[in-house]
């Protein structure tokens, strides 16, 4: 609902100046017209840095998923960025427009098969996670507004998802995407949250690995029909959000920090950040919550 209201508010005045200024990239939003330096590499450097924590749980989580599967971690990261590379490279902008609408048709649908399968458990769900301010002592009121508060200015933090506002044909099609985004929200959390708590009574999952939970109900809980449908939605939406951040970040390369508007430039680019990206993946041990939060927090 917060980021819905500030899409509303902020949304056609964000749109209006940048057809006004010409813009390609989120930074240009901040800097042309008032031609701050400082303002154009910090806010572009700044873009680079914290946006790698945030891509790496689109990597991670696949990984995880299909390591399930018998596939190592390692290769499993080496798979989804490689498959990210060679879309962008041959793709482009192009190719994630055509298909996020029926990559993210089959995420939500398969999201809502997967908490209808498991909601039969929600009666036998242990008390202790129904209680307020939260379930075995976790959700305190301040980690429930530090887990939240960043999410609700993701469009104006996040530079794939502000670059999307201006995007758009026009103001109506900007707000047709803005109820969508918001109604897509919805039922996926929604479905996550019955998802989550139907498992819980259904079986009782010991591990301390917050990474390890979804997994881990996939193959203990879950038909082998749906938990291949599932690995494959989770491993689609991954290299959706892979797609938009890396074209995005190559503009900014391209445009903000070099100058130079190359398309040679901004496919060098992705392939240097992929590899940042890589690396960073292999050796960190977050889990992916954290990592996500802790990105939009920084950017915030």
């Amino acid at each position: 609902m917060g980021t819905a209201a500030i899409l509303s508010i902020l949304g056609p005045r964000i749109y209006e100046r940048a057809k006004k200024l010409g813009v390609l990239t989120p930074t240009q939003l901040i800097y042309t017209g008032n031609d701050s330096r400082i303002a154009r590499y910090l806010v572009s450097v700044s873009y680079l840095i914290f946006m790698i924590p945030y891509m790496s749980v689109q990597v991670i989580g696949p990984a995880v998923i299909l390591s399930r599967f018998g596939i190592p971690k390692d290769v499993a990261i080496i798979l989804t960025l490689a498959t990210v590379f060679l879309y962008i490279f041959f793709g482009g902008l192009t190719g994630v427009v055509y298909t996020d609408i029926l990559r993210g048709a089959f995420f939500l649908g398969v999201a809502v098969a997967f908490a209808l399968y498991l909601a039969p458990g929600l009666p036998s769900s242990p008390a202790c996670l129904h209680t307020l301010p939260g379930g075995m002592g976790f959700w305190t009121l301040e980690r429930f507004i530090s887990l939240t508060l960043p999410w609700i200015f993701f469009a104006l933090t996040n530079p794939q998802v502000l670059q999307r506002i201006y995007m758009a044909r026009n103001i109506d099609d900007l707000s047709r995407g803005s109820i969508m985004f918001l109604v897509a929200g919805y039922i996926l959390t929604i479905s996550m949250v019955i998802a989550g708590l139907g498992a819980s009574g259904m079986a009782r999952l010991d591990t301390k690995d917050p990474n390890a939970v979804t997994p881990m109900i996939m193959t203990t809980l879950l038909p082998e029909s749906l938990v291949v449908a599932l690995a494959f939605a989770v491993w689609a939406a991954a290299l959706s959000t892979l797609d938009s951040i890396l074209l995005t970040l190559a503009s900014i390369i391209d445009i903000d920090i070099l100058g130079r508007g190359d398309v040679r430039v901004g496919r060098f680019s992705v392939l240097g950040i992929i590899v940042v990206l890589g690396i960073f993946s292999f050796y960190t041990v977050a889990p992916v919550v954290a990592l996500a939060v802790a990105s939009s927090a920084a950017l915030l």
